[in-house]
């Protein structure tokens, strides 16, 4: 998802057997706003999610969602490759905070695997 006239729209998000959302972001530019915009896709997902599956949010029965799981690949060359960011660490350090998200950071992946041949494709379309 990105932004365009106050929409989002995440680069890839799908679901897997109605279990899992996976959200990805192919990042060439470290930021650590990268945290709030996978909330805001999160948020966007979960809400399309139970307007497609019919439950009521309003009603007494909880409902049902998938369990998150969300990754971003990093194509860019910054040293320091954390295995996790979190946005409660990130932008409210030592302090309580009453929301968080986890991302999973992947990077240049092994010579041939998928990840790699991706993360070869976007730096071969960002220098064309």
């Amino acid at each position: 998802m990105s932004w365009k006239k106050g929409g989002i729209f995440n680069d890839l998000g799908f679901m897997l057997k109605e279990k899992l959302i996976f959200l990805i972001e192919a990042q060439s530019t470290w930021t650590v706003n990268i945290l709030v915009r996978v909330i805001l896709y999160l948020a966007k997902s979960y809400q399309d999610y139970i307007i497609r599956t019919g439950q009521d949010i309003y009603g007494g029965k909880k409902v049902k969602l998938p369990k998150p799981e969300i990754y971003v690949i990093y194509t860019g060359s910054r040293k320091a490759r954390p295995e996790t960011i979190s946005l409660a660490e990130e932008f409210f350090p030592g302090e309580e905070c009453c929301l968080d998200v986890t991302v999973h950071m992947i990077y240049d992946g092994e010579k041939g695997d998928i990840i790699n041949q991706y993360v070869t494709f976007t730096k071969y379309l960002m220098n064309r």
